[in-house]
């Protein structure tokens, strides 16, 4: 039946004509009143909704306590509900990750003001960033109470607004998280919700990545305290420990633990797919994805790292049109631009690198990435020397100069230019690092383009991390 009497059956349909994830849309049952109503039949009963009721509460109109007086939503024979929706998708910016100055005495040294002002531009964000990442007090279990209702509410608020992914909405909440920390004497909840909001902020707001993974971690470490069992404490964990610690086993081992304590957490089975798809495991990467998907089906934010995982597996096309899909419905999702300037500039298009670099700086609200922007906008216009002047010098120093960085972005620039010279001594000076890549995306198309050059071919192979999951040696990161 369609129109206003049309029925969803189920939390999936439901959650697809709202266009939220299923976990959010069970809490707003159990919560908030969501209009959801239940077939006789026990525990295994089906859920369904009209679409006129569920408008007329997405409008607000006679929004009213749940029926349920706030115990668990029914079940369905779908699954069972989940746990409030974090924030998510924790990709790693592709176009983000950059290295190193050790190699300057290349072509790049020689930039001039353009590479000079991209580099002072990281250089003053980057010192005293651990200042901030002060140690938490640890909650005490004694203390888990339940949460009077008005800090519940506010703590629903915070959730939502972190789900958002919007900068403004995510530098709000984890403002008020802190107030409510303070006043609550350490609540987990309180805690699982800034991890989540502390990561999503390195993505989709302004907080720089060092400052944001180690007040994360912080986070997680205060919940597992009081939960050992917290599925998002370990896989934040998990994000940690893969991209900031580069510590592959540590974090491939948390999102299996957390995938164990709530095989339904989406999240947790998302970012286990990113690291496995970074780290060159695509069957297994799109295994995850696969699950991921059945449970929070449509999410803009999960689409968006699917597509980064098909173009790391050379599926472009796939991935171009999923990426461009979700510009046009969702403008505003930075991690849509962060993807899309990169593919741009792997197949040449410049121009079109520069266009979504600033489309993306303008969404996240970072200073240094709306100044680098800038130059690359201005550098584009010039010629293409003064370009890979701009982005090899802000790479080589992020590669020195910020925590947790390796050379892969910057010897990806050097690829895509031409530049066998410069590609040559950053490798070296990696292995000098005793670096070790993910980046898949990037080190299969290098060794695509030097698929003859032995010299490049080799550097690349020494500097391959070792697999996430057991799987065939055949399936190297970095072969085509």
């Amino acid at each position: 039946m369609q129109g206003e009497d049309e029925r969803f059956d189920g939390w999936k349909a439901i959650a697809r004509h709202l266009g939220r994830d299923r976990s959010t849309v069970i809490r707003w049952a159990k919560d908030r009143g969501l209009p959801v109503h239940a077939m006789p039949g026990g525990k295994s009963r089906t859920v369904y909704a009209v679409r006129r009721e569920l408008d007329a509460w997405m409008r607000g109109d006679g929004v009213q306590p749940a029926a349920n007086g706030g115990s668990d939503p029914v079940e369905d024979d779908e699954a069972r509900p989940l746990p409030p929706e974090p924030p998510s998708s924790f990709d790693p910016p592709p176009s983000g990750r950059a290295p190193g100055d050790a190699v300057a005495r290349s072509p790049a040294a020689r930039a001039g003001r353009w590479a000079m002002a991209a580099a002072a531009a990281i250089l003053i964000v980057a010192p005293g960033i651990y200042l901030l990442a002060k140690e938490r007090p640890v909650p005490d279990q004694d203390r888990q109470v339940r949460l009077d209702p008005a800090t519940d509410a506010r703590l629903l608020r915070a959730r939502d607004d972190i789900a958002s992914r919007s900068e403004p909405r995510l530098r709000a909440a984890i403002a008020s998280l802190r107030t409510m920390d303070r006043q609550s004497n350490g609540h987990s909840g309180i805690h699982e919700a800034l991890a989540e909001g502390y990561l999503l902020a390195r993505e989709f707001g302004s907080l720089p990545d060092a400052l944001a993974l180690e007040k994360a971690r912080q986070e997680a470490e205060l919940v597992l305290r009081v939960d050992g069992d917290s599925a998002v404490a370990m896989r934040v964990l998990g994000v940690v420990s893969y991209w900031r610690d580069r510590d592959v086993q540590r974090g491939g081992d948390m999102f299996r633990r957390a995938i164990a304590a709530d095989p339904q957490d989406a999240l947790a089975h998302q970012w286990y797919a990113n690291i496995l798809a970074d780290n060159g495991d695509f069957a297994g990467a799109f295994r995850e994805f696969a699950v991921a998907r059945s449970l929070s089906p449509g999410a803009a934010y999960l689409l968006a790292d699917y597509a980064w995982a098909l173009w790391s597996a050379g599926r472009e096309r796939e991935a171009e049109a999923i990426l461009l899909d979700l510009a046009a419905r969702y403008p505003d999702l930075a991690s849509v631009y962060d993807c899309l300037s990169v593919t741009a500039f792997a197949r040449g298009d410049f121009a079109g690198y520069a266009k979504r670099l600033k489309t993306r700086a303008s969404a996240r609200g970072a200073a240094e990435l709306i100044s680098y922007s800038k130059l690359v906008g201005e550098a584009a216009t010039r010629d293409d020397r003064v370009l890979y002047d701009v982005m090899l010098t802000r790479g080589l120093t992020y590669a020195e100069a910020m925590p947790a960085s390796d050379h892969s972005w910057p010897a990806f620039v050097a690829s895509v230019f031409g530049d066998r010279h410069q590609l040559l001594a950053i490798l070296t000076r990696a292995s000098e690092r005793d670096e070790k890549w993910g980046a898949s995306g990037y080190t299969r198309r290098i060794v695509a383009r030097w698929k003859t050059d032995h010299a490049v071919v080799e550097a690349i192979g020494r500097l391959v991390q070792p697999p996430i999951e057991p799987r065939s040696a055949a399936l190297r990161p970095f072969e085509t």
